[in-house]
């Protein structure tokens, strides 16, 4: 037998309670089954697992019904993200030079007032109309777009090359980067 979704559970970890969603994990009752699921949270600090093992067994609701699973903590991982808007030029369709006298237009422009946002649909070359990501783990990105983003601040315009790909970007920089917790649990009977 199968229970539903698992929307929101409540994780506790030395006696703190941790809100955590796991919208795509279904908990299986059949005995000795176990399943790996990944958990995003950003609401446990890294005090709360100090003199924890990471094998340890926590019991956490899996349905609305009250009904409980064993989770078994087997990996805690913290992992970076950047909240940015961009424009993108593909450097295989339009010459480098153009690229460059464009994102010195597009930074001229902004500098006079006109905001990225409405730039944007106008000289992206990536089909993105907004030019947003949303909060993004840095791993999910070229090497060379995330190491030039993480030198900048909140409020920062710059230019990003990709030159392996041929990929050139005007970006701001919305938000300072953040760390996401991340918590591998094995959920069993």
């Amino acid at each position: 037998m199968i229970y539903e979704r698992l929307d929101r559970a409540v994780l506790a970890l030395c006696g703190v309670f941790v809100l955590f969603a796991c919208s795509t994990h279904k908990c299986d009752r059949e005995r000795g089954s176990t399943r790996q699921i990944t958990l995003d949270t950003n609401a446990l600090q890294y005090e709360n697992f100090r003199g924890k093992r990471y094998s340890d067994i926590v019991r956490i609701p899996c349905d609305e019904r009250g009904g409980l699973v064993n989770a078994r903590l087997m990996s805690v991982e913290d992992r970076k993200e950047i909240l940015v808007h961009y424009i993108h030029w593909n450097g295989l369709q339009v010459p480098k030079t153009r690229i460059d006298s464009l994102r010195g237009l597009v930074e001229r422009k902004i500098a006079e007032g006109i905001p990225f946002d409405t730039l944007v649909p106008r000289y992206t070359m990536d089909g993105n109309p907004t030019g947003a990501l949303g909060w993004i783990d840095c791993s999910k990105l070229v090497p060379e777009f995330t190491n030039t983003v993480l030198s900048h601040h909140k409020g920062d315009l710059f230019r990003v090359d990709v030159n392996e790909k041929q990929w050139f970007y005007v970006v701001r920089m919305d938000e300072e980067p953040r760390v996401r917790r991340t918590f591998t649990v094995a959920i069993t009977r």
